[in-house]
């Protein structure tokens, strides 16, 4: 129902405020671009038959041996734009060597250095590669029955410029297998970038640093995959932030079985969303 909408913007999903990122006070993430989701799936064939009498060609095998070149060969650390102005923005609220690495994180003799710490946090490991993450593995109806065939689902998460049909071919040197077939089911949406600079970034963050003295507020690549990159593709900047200052505690939850915001959160969350709209509106 597009005619129906026609936003201007959109306040979506994807960042959020969380301390201990940089430093010791809250950084609001702001979500400007994502990383472009594929589901592909590996499939390994072999020769069915009896457990008790292996053949040495059991998809099983196969496949495990697969997934670990994929964990055991992770695709190598590159800086896009998004996160790269992230970092330069996270200087001033770092110490002394932090901001120092993030200041020149574009520097050639600095990248190494910085791509390596930057790894060492799972966030921002996500946003600086490629990820292949297995989530599903299908195989056999029996315990005693070698099965012919064998599959694992893949959740990858995409560089936003990223060339999908390079990527694939490097997944496929890296399984080194012909018996193991990559299957596609669909394409990763086309990404871009809304810019963070302009009225309605403007107006998140003076509202945050009234609410949240001392913030710092930062466009992000999100590694996740939200409903922004459809508009994104009909040309509305999309901005992607939940209103809340959780630690790393309450960021480990998110998703898992005990997920939940405090009812501080819940108040702030609320006055963002109000002073926001009233900002731009009144």
């Amino acid at each position: 129902h597009w005619d129906e909408i026609r936003p201007e913007v959109v306040w979506d999903e994807g960042g959020y405020g969380v301390s201990g990122f940089v430093g010791e006070g809250c950084v609001f993430l702001v979500a400007v671009a994502e990383k472009r989701v594929l589901w592909p799936r590996l499939v390994a064939q072999g020769e069915p038959g009896l457990a008790s009498i292996p053949r040495g060609n059991n998809p099983v095998d196969l496949l495990a041996r697969a997934l670990e070149r994929f964990r055991s060969h992770p695709q190598p650390p590159r800086l896009t734009p998004v996160p790269r102005e992230m970092f330069k923005r996270l200087a001033g609220a770092a110490d002394f060597l932090q901001s120092l690495l993030l200041r020149y994180v574009d520097n050639p003799l600095v990248w190494p250095l910085a791509g390596r710490a930057l790894a060492g946090q799972p966030e921002t490991n996500a946003m600086g590669r490629n990820l292949v993450t297995p989530t599903q593995l299908r195989a056999g109806s029996k315990e005693n029955v070698i099965p012919g065939r064998a599959v694992a689902g893949l959740d990858v998460r995409l560089l936003p410029d990223e060339d999908v049909d390079a990527f694939l071919a490097r997944l496929k040197r890296t399984i080194a297998d012909d018996r193991v077939a990559i299957e596609l089911d669909g394409r990763p949406v086309e990404s871009s970038v809304s810019p963070f600079a302009g009225e309605f970034f403007s107006a998140l963050e003076r509202v945050l640093r009234r609410e949240v003295p001392g913030c710092v507020v930062v466009p992000t690549l999100t590694p996740g995959g939200t409903d922004s990159r459809f508009f994104r593709q009909r040309g509305v900047a999309a901005y992607g932030l939940i209103p809340i200052a959780i630690d790393r505690g309450e960021l480990n939850r998110m998703h898992g079985i005990d997920e939940r915001i405090s009812l501080d959160n819940l108040r702030l969350g609320t006055r963002v969303v109000y002073e926001v709209l009233q900002d731009l509106c009144c």
